[in-house]
């Protein structure tokens, strides 16, 4: 009975915090409301203030207090070019809009739009956009051929090609970078691994057949003689500078025009080099992954990596996210979170007074704070330690958890909609009863004008401060 009791006193209290508090009023906008579909992909705000929502039926744009749809542009031949699905969206250091499509690329300079179509690639799509130091833009293109009985064979092919648009005309660099690799089934479906643009603006690529660098003038190539595999995974530079790649069987390091190896490592050898973080205290840390899942974190101590396994770590599961806070690294799986003190790690539960055992969602909202949910509750990790924010009466599912410019948090979930919070304290939950279409929350994010809107599976929300 004292049980029951709780329960009901919490849910008494829940609705009280909830009346006390006027609940906001939502603009909703769906397809009948003139959007190219109500299933919002993705969204974007440029430079300008104009919100982009992608679908998979072409663009939509916010300006003016008002959504227009944009499905198509009259191509130079006269006919209609349509969007189709939306894969990303790039804004250009001048402001330029380029929209990576299943239909090509689609460019807008402000005052009229552009289609490129490259018939020659037509079974490759468009994985990444990004802008170089002179202004020009780079396409990774990836194709993933369908042979026959994969299944039997037990690998799929992959390709990928990069090309260059400099203001005039497109360049593939054929022959240069790029190719095909086999990897087994299941694996990530991305010939191109990783990329970076360095301190001296040198062009970094990682692929599945080597490391490639691009000066501006010329190409270099890096594979297995130097790096100890072809199979690249991340390149990364660090605070001082220095260029470390991860790859299928080890780690390297440029030192000068040569490269150093470590390959023999416990938690590195036969193992894949994912992803790199560089801590406050000069500190290099590498993730290891093994048959696509969490293998080994693994520090750098002045000449060699140092391993430590889940048992080391305190957790069970895929680590899958590294922070810091007051200058002491964490670590969080989803079967909960470990902070480094003193050379070893040691779970949350054993630092704090606190007891989790699942970590649903992670979101480091700025430097130093991080929040996080489990099945029912709300947290708020700190310099001042881990404390309780909110308590669901329920099972919850996270899927989002957002800091608006008023420094208020926003937390949605899978099946009970949004729920606000202003100085750590709940003052309004919006469902399909306060106007929501429905109940799950793909995304939240703020414009220009502090205006949040939330994105939900059928409609996109615009809340009335």
């Amino acid at each position: 009975m004292r049980f029951a009791t709780n329960k009901i006193l919490t849910l008494f209290f829940y609705c009280i915090i909830l009346s006390a508090f006027p609940q906001k009023e939502l603009t909703t906008f769906t397809k009948n409301d003139g959007l190219s579909s109500s299933n919002i992909l993705f969204t974007y705000v440029d430079s300008k203030g104009i919100i982009w929502a992608a679908t998979n039926f072409g663009l939509n744009a916010y300006f003016s207090n008002k959504w227009t749809a944009i499905k198509y542009i009259e191509g130079q031949d006269g006919q209609n070019k349509y969007f189709g699905k939306i894969l990303s969206i790039f804004e250009a250091s001048n402001s330029d809009i380029w929209i990576a499509t299943q239909r090509g690329i689609f460019y807008y300079n402000r005052k009229y739009w552009t289609h490129f179509s490259d018939n020659e690639n037509s079974n490759f799509e468009i994985s990444k956009l990004f802008e170089d130091s002179n202004m020009n833009i780079w396409v990774f293109l990836e194709n993933q051929n369908g042979l026959k009985d994969v299944g039997q064979i037990g690998f799929t092919m992959l390709e990928g090609k990069v090309q260059i648009f400099g203001g005039n005309q497109w360049i593939t660099f054929t022959g240069v970078i790029g190719g095909s690799a086999a990897v087994p089934i299941g694996s990530p479906p991305n010939y191109f691994t990783s990329m970076l643009i360095d301190s001296k603006n040198t062009i970094w690529i990682t692929s599945l057949d080597g490391l490639y660098s691009y000066d501006g003038r010329r190409w270099s190539e890096f594979n297995e003689e130097q790096l100890s595999s072809d199979k690249c995974y991340k390149v990364f530079e660090t605070n001082n500078h220095d260029i470390w790649v991860g790859t299928a069987n080890g780690i390297a390091k440029k030192e000068g025009e040569k490269w150093k190896k470590y390959e023999k490592a416990k938690g590195i050898s036969g193992n894949i080099i994912h992803d790199f973080y560089n801590d406050k205290q000069g500190r290099l840390w590498a993730f290891s992954s093994k048959d696509n899942s969490f293998n080994s974190l693994l520090l750098f101590n002045k000449s060699k990596w140092k391993t430590f396994t889940n048992k080391d770590l305190r957790l069970k599961g895929n680590v899958d996210k590294i922070f810091e806070i007051n200058n002491q690294v964490f670590i969080s799986s989803s079967r909960g979170i470990s902070v480094y003190q003193n050379s070893i790690w040691k779970n949350i539960n054993n630092v704090y007074d606190v007891n989790v055992d699942e970590v649903y969602f992670l979101q480091e909202i700025q430097e130093g704070l991080v929040y996080f949910t489990d099945k029912s509750k709300l947290y708020q990790l700190s310099k001042d330690g881990v404390q309780i924010v909110f308590e669901y009466d329920g099972k919850w599912q996270a899927n989002e958890i957002f800091m608006d410019s008023q420094q208020r948090i926003w937390v949605g979930t899978d099946r009970d909609g949004l729920f606000l919070f202003e100085n750590d304290k709940l003052v309004s939950n919006f469902n399909d009863k306060s106007g929501l279409t429905d109940n799950h929350i793909n995304s939240i994010f703020e414009d220009s004008e502090a205006n949040v809107w939330i994105i939900c599976r059928n409609s996109i929300n615009k809340v009335n401060d």
